[in-house]
C-alpha cells in the first residue's frame, strides 16, 4: 500500500510545472543543509484512523497531516514553487495502485527562514496538507 508521502510525491513528480521548478529534488523527511535548491521536502506530521466513514463509504480511513515544504534561495522562487504545489494538491482526489481512494486538502502557511552553512538564506513556504486515505 502506498504511504501518504508516496501519494503526494507521485502527484508532484507527475506535474511538469513543478518539476520544471525543482527538477526531481522532492524528498521525504528532511533536507540537509547544503543540498541543492530549490527543492520540496515532505514531512509526515502524524495520522489518525477514522472508523466513522471513508471516502467511498467503506468502514475506515486514515487521516494524515503532512507539511510540504517548498525551499529556495529567494522569496520569489519559494513563493512560485508553493503556488504550484498548492494549486496541484488542493482538492485533488484519486485512487492508489491498490484501488484505495484518497482526497487531499491543502493550504499555505507563512514563510519560514533558514540559513545554509555559508550564511546564505533559505526561504521555506510550507503547504499544510491533509490526506484522507481509504484503508
Amino acid at each position: 500500500m502506498s504511504t501518504p508521502a508516496e501519494i503526494v510525491i507521485s502527484i508532484l513528480v507527475s506535474d511538469t510545472d513543478i518539476t520544471a521548478l525543482v527538477d526531481q529534488r522532492i524528498a521525504v523527511g528532511w533536507r540537509d543543509r547544503g543540498d541543492d535548491l530549490p527543492c520540496i521536502v515532505i514531512d509526515e506530521q502524524g495520522n489518525d484512523a477514522d472508523e466513522a466513514a471513508a471516502i467511498s463509504g467503506a468502514a475506515s480511513m486514515l487521516i494524515c497531516d503532512l507539511s510540504v515544504d517548498c525551499a529556495a534561495a529567494t522569496h520569489s522562487a519559494s513563493d512560485e514553487i508553493a503556488e504550484e504545489v498548492l494549486s496541484t494538491l488542493a482538492g485533488t482526489s484519486g485512487s492508489t495502485s491498490a484501488g484505495k481512494a484518497y482526497s487531499i486538502s491543502a493550504h499555505r502557511g507563512p514563510a519560514e527562514h533558514d540559513a545554509e552553512p555559508d550564511g546564505s538564506a533559505v526561504i521555506i513556504y510550507p503547504i499544510n496538507t491533509t490526506l484522507y486515505l481509504e484503508t
